[in-house]
C-alpha cells in the first residue's frame, strides 16, 4: 500500500452536478423501460410462436406452464423440446382464432356424394342432381381446377 492523504482521495470534480446528471439519466432510462414492457400476459395451453436467440427464426410451441419469474413461459416446441422463454421472445399465434373457418378441398371440389340443389325461378321448384363430374365455378362463371403441385395429383 503507498503512504497518501486522505484528501488525495477525494475527487477534484463538482459531484453534486455529477449526481443530478446521472438521477436524469436513471429517470430517462427508466421511463424508456416501462413504456415497453406493456406485454399481456398468456395462459396456459394457447400456441405461440417463440424465439431460441434474437436474430433466429420464430418456432411454433404450446404454453405448457407459467414460470417462477415474472413473464416467463415454459413452451413445448413442435420437436417437444421444452424452452423457457421471457415474455419479450414469445408472439401469440393469432391463426388459433381462425381454425374453425378453414376450408378443405373436399368442401369447394365436393365429395363422393351427389348433391341435390333446388332453384326457385318463377313459383316452380326445379330439382337439378350435381354429380361428381361436375366442374365447380366462381361467381363469375370460370371453371375451378384443383391445383397441381410439383406433378404429383
Amino acid at each position: 500500500m503507498l503512504p497518501c492523504l486522505s484528501k488525495q482521495l477525494k475527487p477534484k470534480y463538482p459531484i453534486k452536478d455529477t449526481l443530478k446528471a446521472l438521477k436524469r439519466r436513471q429517470n430517462t432510462q427508466n421511463k424508456y423501460f416501462k413504456s415497453n414492457s406493456n406485454l399481456k400476459p398468456l395462459k396456459v395451453n394457447l400456441y405461440v410462436w417463440f424465439r431460441k436467440l434474437t436474430k433466429e427464426p420464430w418456432i411454433r410451441g404450446k404454453i405448457v406452464n407459467i414460470g417462477p419469474k415474472p413473464r416467463t413461459y415454459t413452451i413445448c416446441a413442435e420437436n417437444s423440446k421444452m424452452y423457457v422463454r421471457n415474455r419479450f421472445f414469445i408472439r401469440e399465434d393469432k391463426s388459433n382464432k381462425f381454425c374453425e373457418n378453414v376450408r378443405i378441398p373436399e368442401d369447394v371440389y365436393g365429395s363422393e356424394e351427389q348433391e341435390t340443389v333446388v332453384m326457385l325461378d318463377n313459383n316452380q321448384q326445379d330439382t337439378v342432381v350435381l354429380s361428381n363430374n361436375a366442374q365447380p365455378t366462381s361467381r363469375f362463371g370460370r371453371k375451378l381446377t384443383q391445383l397441381k403441385r410439383n406433378g404429383f395429383e
